[in-house]
């Protein structure tokens, strides 16, 4: 997707410097995936209510720091974080409903 939009990265203000393309974040889609899985799982199996919310809580928190990391060290645009977040949970909704429907 980098190389087709070819979106170059913010140039105003950098903490540091990353190479590349900037739309979707890299970052942002890894994390959703990662920890949307996880969460997802969570919700499935844990069955205390308590030790459930409590990790789904960090876990999201988790995933909304990754990504305001990303605009505050100025390498990605607010709209390559948000599309990284929908790209992935796409990706999760999909791999969900095929995990219910084969296995």
């Amino acid at each position: 997707m980098k190389f087709i939009l070819q979106r170059p990265r913010p140039t105003e203000y950098r903490i540091i410097e990353e190479i590349g393309y900037s739309f979707p974040s890299g970052h942002s889609m890894v994390s959703m995936a990662f920890y949307g899985l996880l969460i997802y799982l969570i919700y499935k199996h844990i069955e205390n209510k308590y030790l459930k919310w409590l990790l789904i809580s960090i876990l999201s928190l988790l995933i909304v720091l990754i990504g305001f990391s990303r605009i505050y060290l100025g390498v990605h645009y607010v709209s390559d974080v948000i599309a990284g977040f929908l790209f992935s949970i796409a990706y999760l909704i999909l791999f969900i409903k095929l995990r219910k429907k084969y296995l």
